[in-house]
């Protein structure tokens, strides 16, 4: 039987293909880890020098910290943009299915905050996620399978208008080295429409190779967004990716871990269809990751 999946985990292997490990538009970033086990403590310090579209550059930069020690965690994450973020979540010993969470979220510059509680629970056939935000809507997330095939939904309650502003439903076949995720996505939270169909596709060609596709079919417009991305594993140190999009845009990417404790990240982009063939370049390291 195939593994049961979270609702937002259905597509992962293929998003990560897609958009992990691609550092486009960082002209250098360097992530720390420091870690005491023996505390059950995680910190974690990242610094990024960002070029924008008109390629004049800026600075981000955050830090966080996790306390993991069973049946409690705890994580801060503090920015530069002003923003704040603390997550708590709690696994009771008399019944490891559940689980409890509260998220604080909180942007000075946008002026806004999120308050979230929510309970997950899991069993062998199905995985569900209910969450209350802001006292305002209520959020309801589940899975469920049958051998190598599943279903689930992803619907938002809006307590204000009285109406579901999210009707998200997928249906997903695992088998073997294969995934293939085709989802119905909600665009319209006013009234009731016909969204977005997604069809993705991952395959793992061997345990060094990895290939994955997205199609996104636009029912208002009738137009197709479209991505394909591969994962070569050279040897356990060095990994090459790429991607290549229905605009022409090609991406490539090499992760090198240098030692045991540096990991060098190196990217570039550019649009094959373009005659000028602009490029773009970014850098990352990442210590003790």
């Amino acid at each position: 039987m195939a593994k049961l999946e979270w609702y937002n985990d259905l597509t992962k292997f293929q998003e990560d293909l897609v958009k992990k490990g691609f550092c486009f538009g960082q002209a250098f970033a360097i992530t720390t880890y420091c870690k005491a086990p023996s505390l059950n403590l995680l910190y974690k310090a990242s610094f990024k020098q960002l070029l924008d579209s008109e390629h004049s550059s800026y600075t981000a930069s955050s830090t966080s910290f996790t306390y993991n020690s069973s049946p409690y965690s705890y994580t801060q994450t503090l920015s530069t943009d002003k923003s704040f973020k603390n997550s708590f979540s709690y696994t009771p010993e008399w019944n490891k299915s559940l689980k409890f969470l509260a998220d604080l979220n909180h942007s000075k510059l946008q002026n806004t905050s999120t308050f979230k509680l929510s309970c997950e629970y899991t069993s062998k056939y199905i995985k569900s996620h209910l969450s209350l935000e802001n006292l305002k809507s209520v959020n309801i997330q589940a899975t469920s399978q049958y051998k190598q095939c599943g279903l689930g939904v992803d619907l938002t309650i809006n307590s204000e208008h009285k109406r579901l502003s999210k009707y998200d439903m997928g249906f997903w076949w695992f088998r073997d080295d294969y995934r293939l995720v085709i989802k119905h996505l909600s665009n319209s939270p006013k009234q009731y429409k016909f969204g977005h169909i997604l069809g993705s596709l991952y395959y793992k060609v061997s345990k060094d190779f990895d290939l994955a596709g997205q199609v996104v079919y636009e029912k208002l417009n009738g137009g197709c967004q479209s991505s394909v991305a591969g994962r070569l594993r050279v040897d356990d140190g060095k990994e090459l990716k790429g991607r290549l999009d229905d605009t022409g845009m090609l991406g490539i990417s090499l992760r090198n871990k240098v030692g045991d404790m540096v990991t060098l990240i190196t990217a570039g982009q550019a649009n094959i269809l373009d005659s000028q063939l602009h490029f773009q370049v970014g850098f990352r390291i990442k210590i003790n990751q």
